[in-house]
């Protein structure tokens, strides 16, 4: 089913549009996944809820639709587009067609022209579907896949010196020097049959051809690979979610439930991408073992002094510790060696498991700015040492017992049990502003000095919901006491939770409690 989002500033024009989506649902396979009123917020909300069609006015405050249609192709490139206008310029058109949009609708939009553009767009889809022709058939073009591949096979492997790195890849059309670097891996589990991997390059090629900063490969019976590369170590990691984004969003046309993508540490230096692979390796091997996401970062898990969102050990370190001493040193390595809830786990499982326990251990040492005479920490910054220690059990809880004498020795502060910075930072500034008809996902990540697509992907990851559905909820729930407690009119309350159009505050109340604003005060009023 195709989730379709509206941009328009009109109210009553998006009140209408969204009632023929609504009302053609079913016999398009459509579903309306929100509106807004200006193409800055309608950007912002669209990072969240990811939209495979945009119907947007062309004339709004803010952002207008031509410049929305640009940027929402290069976030999202499945996108289709749908312009609709007051103007019927030919400049604007011309501009239009320019951007690859499907349709361009006059205002007053009549529900048969309407009809015809959504199915135009779902043909397109459809069409593209049936038609992915990308890979390559002739013998050089089949070369240049086989290279590359065998290019990234000995780079992550460790094969090649940095010079022959840096030559191998100029012969593929791409500059490796002074970058920052990442890998992502995709358990796409083909069926191994040639058509799997002609599939998977085809959804790619769709928009990683032409790349100069990305090198990819599905010829693998494992993961998709892909390496990435830029001189700016945010643009990288923006990327690195964009395209992890687009990656679920494509395979999942399969309707394959068990997809990841693992994104790797982001290292300075050529001769470091083997200790990314293997770091980005480790972490794929915990999905759906330790984690359930679809997305795993190695950023998020390495971050300094917090156990990101997105870590898949859940056990509360912070709590255990607190309630521990010397004396419970032996009883904790034993806890913490092994895979707990399982009677037969595998060595695979308890790696990964000894691999996170160290991660936690180490970002609380690290906050702390704990220090012990005799022992150096420094062997431990790249995640290649963390991963030989997991593999080696001895070595491990030598580590460990030294690790947990340090944290056990210095009073930990309490409220570092509730830590969990990034989302404990989005909360407070959602709570202090999500009934402004201004919040946005967007606004929300620069507060917390992320971004979009990162935010994004870890709070719904953290919160099991998108940011939409949360704010949302907040929103419902204050209305809903304002319906119990006040006689407010509706259009008063609509706008006091952060709606600025009151029918379409009606509709998602609707919505999460199957009736009216209306019928729950008479409801709440007749108990």
């Amino acid at each position: 089913m195709y989730k379709v989002f509206i941009v328009e500033d009109e109210h009553l024009i998006r009140d209408s549009i969204r009632n023929e989506i609504i009302e053609n649902s079913e016999a398009l396979d459509l579903k309306f996944c929100g509106e807004a009123g200006d193409g800055e917020l309608g950007l912002s909300m669209m990072m969240d809820l990811k939209p495979d069609i945009l119907i947007t006015d062309i004339r709004m405050p803010f952002m207008d639709g031509l410049q929305l249609a640009k940027e929402a192709k290069e976030i999202f490139p499945w996108i289709r587009i749908i312009i609709i206008s007051g103007f019927d310029e030919f400049d604007y058109a011309k501009q239009a067609l320019q951007l690859g949009v499907d349709d361009y609708l006059l205002k007053p939009i009549k529900s048969a022209e309407l009809y015809t553009a959504l199915r135009k767009s779902i043909d397109a889809f459809n069409e593209q579907n049936q038609n992915e022709n990308h890979y390559p058939g002739n013998t050089d073009a089949i070369m240049s896949v086989m290279s590359r591949n065998n290019f990234l096979e000995a780079l992550f492997q460790g094969q090649l010196k940095v010079d022959k790195a840096i030559e191998r890849a100029k012969e593929l059309g791409v500059d490796l020097v002074g970058k920052k670097y990442t890998v992502l891996l995709v358990s796409a589990k083909p069926e191994k049959e040639i058509s799997d991997y002609h599939r998977y390059y085809d959804r790619l090629a769709s928009v990683l051809t032409d790349d100069v900063s990305c090198i990819f490969s599905t010829m693998s019976t494992k993961y998709i690979k892909l390496l990435l590369f830029d001189a700016n170590r945010d643009a990288l990691l923006e990327k690195s979610y964009q395209l992890a984004h687009f990656i679920l969003h494509e395979l999942d046309r399969d309707g394959q439930s068990e997809l990841g993508v693992a994104i790797g540490p982001i290292v300075n230096r050529i001769s470091e991408i083997k200790q990314c692979f293997d770091s980005t390796n480790l972490m794929m091997k915990s999905y759906g073992v330790l984690r359930p996401d679809n997305i795993l970062s190695c950023e998020d898990d390495l971050r300094d002094g917090e156990l990101s969102p997105t870590n898949p050990f859940n056990k509360d370190f912070i709590v255990k510790l607190n309630e521990s001493s010397k004396e419970d040193i032996p009883q904790l390595i034993e806890l913490l060696s092994y895979f707990p809830e399982d009677a037969h786990p595998s060595e695979a499982r308890n790696r990964v498991y000894r691999y996170f326990v160290l991660l936690e251990l180490l970002s609380i040492v690290r906050k702390k700015e704990l220090q012990v005479e005799g022992f150096d920490f420094q062997f431990l910054n790249e995640p290649e040492s963390i991963s030989a220690i997991s593999n080696n059990v001895t070595q491990y809880q030598a580590l460990l017992n030294n690790l947990l004498e340090i944290i056990l020795n210095t009073k930990i502060d309490p409220s570092m049990a509730r830590y969990r910075s990034v989302i404990t930072q989005a909360l407070k500034v959602i709570d202090e502003n999500y009934s402004s008809p201004d919040i946005s996902l967007n606004y929300v990540a620069e507060e917390i000095a992320l971004s979009p697509s990162h935010f994004s992907t870890i709070f719904s990851q953290a919160m099991n919901m998108t940011f939409i559905e949360y704010i949302t909820n907040k929103r419902i729930t204050l209305a809903k006491k304002l319906l119990r407690e006040t006689n407010e009119k509706l259009g008063n309350i609509a706008f006091e939770i952060g709606y600025s159009d009151p029918n379409y505050f009606s509709f998602l109340f609707k919505r999460k409690e199957n009736m009216s604003p209306t019928e729950y005060r008479k409801q709440c009023a007749s108990k």
